[in-house]
């Protein structure tokens, strides 16, 4: 075995793949369902994978429909232990689903079908489509390429690499099939197809190159230098990165100054429009003050006539009301003496009755009595008559005697 050979051997056995890959073909799936299920192994089992996939076809009549559907529903079949139920389940499952539709857009797009027969028909266009798939990467797509083809896909890019790396003759005058198939090692196709494409796909990344990933690829000359620009260019981007890291503090020490004076120049001017405010404020205050003062000796005045006013009007009412009730006092007072008057007439004209009456009765008394007088002047010079056991009868006189003492009439009083 040459040493190139022996290298090539010795890089397989100990190459990981970043992503998971099928340790053997599915049987029954074609290149579309063995894409899906390479993407479904990132994040489930191979017997989870293959499950899913299988439920899939029988719930997607193709997988342009599968495709175009929601995220939502292409959960719903996926085949895994999660004990998550309902929406957690769904939403657990979104990233596998959108990574299962953007493998099947790229599908779409390169091929304009639902199809990877072109990595049967043609493998240059095959090899064209590679770099176009990021979802299953330059290694994903060289797989399916082996698995379509029973033949290690052969990229233009793989086969510079290799020549830079050492690992191949000069490439001219001969095809890239050609050269590729003379440098794998008998039986590892497959893995020949894994790895360096991988090894393609991220020989510069950024973070992770595969000469710093794959350390047997430093023992070569191109490893090794790429490792060593690497180096230098990390060592030069963080040599800028200080300088600029240098430059931003000084920019920014810069900035700081200014705006510490340009804050002490706003604080300056704060305090001075403080103090013109101030003032203002105080002026503002002794005009309203005055203001103020004038407006309460003017209000003072206006009230004290509003209170002489209204004192004179109040003595005038109460004069009025005085008035009025001296004349009501005057009336009532009118009314009660013409009243008293009326009785005292009434009274005197009931005593006048009452003395004429007394005048009569008195007048008939002296009548009566005189009478009597005289009737007993009569009776004294008769001889005095015979005691018979009769009363004598009442003289006439007295009958008539007391005709006339009737009592007058009686007045009314008022």
């Amino acid at each position: 075995m040459s040493k190139k050979s022996d290298f090539m051997v010795r890089l397989l056995d100990e190459f990981e793949p970043r992503r998971p890959f099928p340790k053997s073909e599915v049987e029954g799936f074609g290149l579309v369902e063995l894409g899906a299920y390479m993407v479904l192994l990132r994040h489930m089992t191979e017997q989870q994978a293959e499950a899913s996939v299988r439920a899939l076809q029988k719930a997607y009549p193709d997988w342009n429909e599968l495709r175009i559907s929601q995220v939502q529903e292409i959960g719903q079949h996926f085949r895994t232990s999660t004990r998550k139920k309902g929406t957690d389940k769904l939403q657990s499952f979104a990233q596998v689903a959108l990574d299962l539709k953007a493998f099947l857009q790229e599908v779409f797009q390169q091929t304009h079908s639902m199809s990877l027969d072109t990595f049967v028909r043609d493998m240059n266009e095959a090899m064209k489509s590679l770099p176009k798939m990021p979802t299953l990467g330059m290694s994903g797509g060289a797989y399916l390429a082996w698995v379509g083809t029973g033949e290690v896909p052969a990229h233009q890019s793989l086969v510079r690499l290799l020549d830079k790396l050492g690992l191949v003759a000069k490439t001219t005058g001969k095809k890239s099939s050609e050269v590729i198939a003379g440098v794998v090692p008998e039986g590892r196709g497959r893995d020949f197809s894994i790895a360096w494409y991988e090894i393609l796909e991220h020989w510069d990344d950024p973070e992770l190159p595969s000469y710093e990933r794959v350390k047997i690829l430093l023992e070569t000359p191109h490893g090794k230098k790429s490792a060593q620009e690497r180096e230098a260019a990390l060592a030069k981007a963080e040599a800028a990165r200080k300088k600029e890291e240098e430059r931003v503090k000084k920019e920014e020490e810069r900035e700081r100054a200014r705006l510490a004076a340009e804050d002490k120049k706003r604080i300056a001017a704060e305090k001075a429009r403080q103090r013109a405010e101030e003032q203002a404020r105080k002026k503002a205050e002794r005009e309203a003050e005055k203001k103020a003062a004038a407006a309460e000796r003017e209000a003072k005045k206006k009230a004290e006539a509003e209170a002489k006013k209204a004192a004179k009007e109040a003595e005038a009412k109460r004069k009025e009301q005085e008035r009025k009730k001296a004349a009501e006092a005057k009336k009532k007072a009118d009314a009660k003496a013409a009243e008293a008057k009326k009785k005292a007439a009434a009274k005197a004209a009931e005593a006048k009755k009452k003395a004429e009456a007394k005048k009569k009765a008195d007048a008939a008394k002296k009548a009566q009595a005189k009478k009597k007088a005289e009737a007993k002047k009569k009776t004294a010079k008769k001889p005095a008559a015979k005691k018979t056991g009769k009363k004598p009868a009442r003289p006439a006189a007295k009958k008539t005697a007391k005709k006339t003492t009737k009592k007058a009439p009686r007045v009314a009083r008022r």
